[in-house]
């Protein structure tokens, strides 16, 4: 069996692993036309390691970003509401969250895929999807043929075109910042994220490695009004002036032409994530709002599960069927829960506020777990 994967990210460079561990020919093709470390930070969560463990990568992954001891949300003043452990169990091993820079990340992932198996400068164009196959054409008017296809092509999928022409995006309505800071975390903050809470804002923290520390912050898209990208750490610095001034530090300390900018998107849950033999896989499926860090993780664990269906079922249709089925009702429930931890987190009222962060602090630990068990829990086969 043979395939062909769009997108050179995480979900398809994970799939590109999965998919050469259970020998099965894929070749990957990326529009840009190079792969460059780009981005900033990514979370990944003990479900994602487990996986990652599986194939053989977890030590490296750890030993390129840090490995965390709790989650804590704060109020914008610094003080603890909540703290959650980050590790978790999973086929009786114990992982914690790692946080490493999402470039680091895509490169282990790009070592263990062949270099003759990536195809860069490949811009997707159209696929013509048959009971016995796929033909694939390019903007550069190239054109290959395989078994099956797999659009792994993020949020703004060319793929899901083909597949779900009428999928809608989900604004927000709030706008993200993010950075690489290159400063030294004090101890009580160097081994966990810490997220601080305001009014319509949020800002989050977390070391990836010596001297580097990923952050991020959201605000209200009417709060942003106003915001030039060019002048995006000023802007930043007047919006978290009320903050703990570790903000200011942290922003001041990242080169103003490395912070990224975007309004945040999610898809509506797709119906079907698959034609015939065309699969839309990771955030080309069900791309999610960033708030419980499990984006990258849920393209990881969809890695892991497509393998094992196209290793049991000959047919790519099939293994495709099976794979929507096995994967949408947790896809669509960590979705649902970070929709809403995304609202909650940025309400403007300072009322509602303040009930808000009063309600978290009581969380028990007993709920804590419970939602641990169901975010992190995934089985991993021999």
């Amino acid at each position: 069996m043979n395939g062909i994967i769009i997108g050179a990210g995480i979900a398809g460079l994970s799939t590109a692993v999965a998919l050469k561990l259970k020998g099965i020919d894929v070749d990957v093709y990326e529009a840009s036309t190079e792969l460059k470390a780009i981005g900033a930070g990514i979370l990944v969560p003990p479900n994602a390691m487990a996986v990652l463990a599986h194939y053989g990568l977890a030590d490296e992954v750890k030993s390129c970003g840090k490995e965390l001891n709790a989650l804590q949300v704060s109020n914008f003043r610094g003080e603890p509401i909540s703290t959650t452990p980050s590790s978790y169990d999973n086929n009786r091993m114990p992982f914690k969250t790692v946080a490493v820079h999402r470039g680091k990340l895509q490169e282990i992932l790009l070592r263990k895929v062949s270099k003759e198996r990536i195809h860069l400068g490949y811009q997707f164009s159209g696929v013509e999807s048959a009971n016995d196959g796929v033909q694939v054409s390019f903007a550069n008017e190239q054109q290959c043929t395989a078994e099956f296809m797999i659009g792994a092509d993020g949020l703004r999928s060319k793929v899901r075109q083909f597949v779900m022409p009428d999928a809608t995006l989900r604004n927000a309505q709030q706008v993200c910042w993010r950075g690489v800071a290159n400063i030294q975390l004090p101890d009580r903050w160097n081994a966990q994220l810490t997220e601080l809470w305001g009014s319509g804002t949020r800002f989050g923290f977390v070391p990836i490695g010596p001297d580097q520390v990923y952050w991020y912050a959201t605000v209200t898209t009417k709060l942003s009004h106003g915001f030039e990208l060019a002048s995006a750490a000023e802007s930043l610095r007047k919006v978290f002036s009320s903050y703990i001034n570790c903000v200011s530090d942290i922003i001041e300390s990242t080169p103003q032409d490395l912070i990224i900018e975007g309004s945040l998107y999610d898809i509506e849950p797709l119906k079907h994530w698959f034609s015939k033999r065309v699969l839309l896989l990771g955030d080309a499926a069900h791309a999610i709002t960033p708030n419980l860090g499990q984006g990258g993780a849920l393209a990881i664990e969809d890695s892991y599960q497509i393998a094992e269906k196209l290793v049991r079922y000959s047919d790519p249709s099939i293994a495709f069927s099976t794979f929507q089925k096995a994967r949408q009702s947790r896809v669509n429930r960590v979705s649902n829960a970070s929709w809403k931890i995304g609202q909650v987190a940025n309400w403007r009222s300072p009322l509602l506020c303040s009930a808000r962060n009063q309600l978290l602090s009581k969380l028990s630990p007993r709920m804590a777990k419970s939602q641990s068990d169901w975010l992190y829990h995934f089985e991993v086969g021999a």
